[in-house]
């Protein structure tokens, strides 16, 4: 099949070199030229005028606040084809800006056949497979607190790492909290990259998760951005494509998640395989994760996709648990113990909670029922004989 392009070039001196390098002496790409800087509507004619998915688009920096407001739009429309950048002629800001607005490519004369053809034949077999239906095998997991302070990010690294050492193969940690993410502090990680990066190459990002995330342990951890960084409203509207990448890549991928539900988060959690729903068991956190649960059906899921887990329970007061399950709506799936010592002292060293201490247990076992079916058969069994699961009496004191 041959690659499908859309070449949206004003000046035509530019438009006729870059027809002649996809034309069938050279890229030999099915080639359609407009002239003039389309409106989202007369695009999406333009690629429906043919069942073949599109390839690429290359667009011409004649005006450069145009075209790169045009490239934008087109990284979040149309995700899986590429978004090329050309011009006359470059200079670092150039080429700096259209790579921010979503460009994977940037062409300048003149312009290498070679490189250009196998760019668009490697693209058109990934929008091939895509547009047949992605393999999409991985789960996505999202950890809401149900109020800041409830340990929802302690959790999720500390499950992220027990999962991977459960299923044995790499885990995807994204810290999705970008006002407090303290992912990499926690883990002491130095990253070069963080989740701003993801945004920007969004493009080619199944190839870049080894250069975009840190490693701890099994764990690939994607970093929030670092203090300052704003990533653009329109950006965070492309996220989706971020999270898709990251289920054809990892078998599990874990996403820890603000207090706060911003458009961009509401978006992320509509692709969720699963929520978990972290509280601990004071009255005013139960209350509160109560709103949550309703918040979250309202936004499409289903309450068997939400998952109540009880952090930091202890042993003064109780409630029952039908009683937690009334409050909040849902059953509890799972609690953790308090053990405030042990996080602490981890905390201070720059590592996670040792396995053999109570709740170091606990996290594993709950690990284990979180994969599920993908855990090894050994695994399964050592958490059928040691988990307990809470059918008694909860604490209401941290």
């Amino acid at each position: 099949m041959t690659p499908r392009v859309i070449l949206i070039a004003p000046d035509a001196q530019l438009a006729e070199r870059l027809r002649e390098a996809l034309g069938s002496g050279g890229a030999g790409a099915d080639t359609a030229l407009v002239t003039e800087y389309p409106s989202d509507a007369q695009l999406k004619q333009l690629v429906d005028s043919k069942p073949e998915p599109v390839t690429a688009f290359i667009v011409s920096l004649a005006d450069q606040a145009l075209a790169l407001s045009l490239i934008r739009s087109l990284r979040s429309s149309y995700p899986d084809s590429l978004a090329v950048a050309a011009a006359v002629s470059s200079s670092a800001d150039t080429i700096l800006a259209a790579m921010r607005a979503g460009a994977s490519e940037f062409l300048v004369p003149p312009f290498e056949v070679t490189h250009l053809k196998n760019t668009l034949e490697k693209q058109r077999k990934s929008v091939s497979v895509a547009s047949a239906g992605p393999v999409v095998n991985g789960r996505l997991m999202c950890f809401l607190p149900a109020q800041g302070g409830n340990g929802a990010s302690t959790l999720a690294t500390h499950l992220a790492s027990a999962m991977a050492g459960v299923i044995r193969k790499k885990v995807l940690l994204i810290d999705y909290d970008f006002h407090c993410g303290t992912v990499a502090f926690r883990l002491r990680l130095k990253p070069d990259f963080s989740f701003a990066d993801a945004v920007e190459r969004i493009g080619d990002i199944d190839e870049l998760w080894e250069r975009l995330t840190s490693t701890s342990g099994g764990v690939d951890v994607l970093s929030a951005p670092p203090p300052g960084m704003v990533i653009p409203g329109e950006a965070l509207r492309r996220v989706a494509a971020i999270f898709t990448s990251a289920r054809r890549t990892y078998p599990f991928t874990v996403v820890d998640f603000p207090a706060a539900l911003h458009a961009s988060c509401r978006d992320v959690l509509g692709l969720a395989n699963s929520v978990y729903l972290i509280s601990t068991p004071e009255v005013v956190s139960l209350h509160l994760a109560r709103r949550r649960v309703n918040e979250l059906v309202n936004l499409g899921l289903s309450n068997n996709d939400i998952h109540l887990i009880l952090n930091r329970v202890g042993s003064k007061k109780t409630l029952n648990v039908e009683d937690v399950a009334e409050v909040v709506g849902i059953p509890v799936f799972s609690s953790l113990p308090n053990d405030y010592a042990a996080v602490s002292d981890a905390s201070l060293k720059g590592g996670l909670i040792p396995n053999d201490t109570r709740l170091g247990r606990e996290i594993t076992n709950l690990a284990v029922r979180i994969v599920g079916a993908d855990a090894p058969a050994e695994a399964q069994g050592k958490q059928e004989k040691s988990g307990k699961g809470w059918k008694g009496f909860l604490n209401l004191s941290s």
